[in-house]
């Protein structure tokens, strides 16, 4: 067990991370601090683009949509993937 004074803005991540040195959890889109889609998002955006990236953000999010993203970032996912942010 731990005993921490942290800052009530502090993370779970972050308390994890920088204060106990549990450097296996990960951050993901920084914006739910969860990185669960993460590894999903990112092979399927290697596939979309192997396969050639399709013309529209519908066609995007429809090929992307098996992903189930926790926070809610699929904005996010879908510009980086129209960028070319992933290869």
């Amino acid at each position: 067990m731990h005993h921490l004074q942290l800052d009530p803005r502090t993370t779970l991540l972050d308390t994890l991370r920088e204060r106990l040195e549990l450097t296996g959890t990960k951050k993901g889109c920084d914006r739910g601090q969860c990185g669960f889609c993460t590894p999903g998002q990112i092979m399927s955006a290697v596939a979309l683009h192997r396969e050639g990236l399709p013309a529209s953000d519908e066609e995007i999010r429809e090929r992307m949509s098996g992903n189930i993203c926790r926070c809610g970032a699929y904005p996010n996912v879908v510009d980086a993937v129209r960028r070319g942010g992933v290869r």
